[in-house]
């Protein structure tokens, strides 16, 4: 059944199509009789003549069935120019080059100063600061977060000590003096820190030890 005919509607290639059927049925049942009414020697050029005559009809029949079904079908419509207008509004985002939106960056952490914050505000800002080798910086903001400056500690450094060893002995004081009801929080950063302290004073070859050194930033007092 051709697409779009409903089941048990007419279709005007039925005919031929069931011409080319008869013509088949015809051309077996045919050359049957031919076989049974004489022999297959003396009657063989008619049989074959009869047999291609049969045939031809038939393919015949079919081929033209076939022809008028493909000429009644519906040629295939150009797009409509709604579709095209609507294609063209699609915004840029839809197109086949993919642009993927910048998204912004985060804002950058900004630090309070010790004076502006209280003991867990300071303990956990520290904690960010804190090097993955468990040193601290010696930079402006760590040495706000104590509520002093890069400065004042760098004079107050005992003599050969580098800038960045001695701000993480001063922050190591601090914990251990102001903060030591939150000691479960930062007793594993400040062993770490000790640690790295301690290697640091091997390689220099200094006279203090760490003990003597982490006495002397508690003496500071911040």
């Amino acid at each position: 059944m051709p697409p779009g005919a409903k089941p048990g509607s007419q279709c005007p290639e039925q005919p031929l199509l069931s011409l080319g059927i008869i013509k088949l049925l015809d051309l077996c049942s045919g050359t049957w009789d031919i076989w049974l009414a004489a022999g297959w020697h003396n009657s063989a050029r008619g049989m074959l003549t009869r047999i291609g005559t049969q045939i031809s009809d038939a393919v015949s029949a079919i081929g033209s069935w076939f022809s008028s079904f493909g000429s009644s079908a519906a040629p295939t419509s150009a797009p409509s120019a709604t579709m095209e207008s609507s294609v063209a509004s699609y915004p840029a985002s839809y197109s086949d080059s993919c642009t993927i939106a910048e998204q912004p960056l985060p804002p950058p952490v900004r630090l309070v100063p010790s004076s502006a914050c209280n003991p867990q505000q300071q303990l956990e800002q520290l904690v960010r600061l804190q090097e993955a080798s468990g040193a601290w910086p010696s930079s402006d903001n760590v040495a706000a977060l104590l509520g002093t400056t890069l400065k004042r500690l760098a004079s107050a450094a005992p003599s050969g000590v580098d800038p960045k060893l001695w701000i993480t002995l001063v922050v190591v004081a601090v914990l251990e003096t102001k903060h030591v009801a939150t000691k479960t929080q930062w007793a594993l950063l400040v062993q770490k820190a000790r640690r790295w302290a301690a290697a640091q004073l091997a390689a220099a070859q200094l006279s203090q030890s760490l003990e003597s050194l982490v006495e002397a930033a508690k003496q500071l007092n911040l």
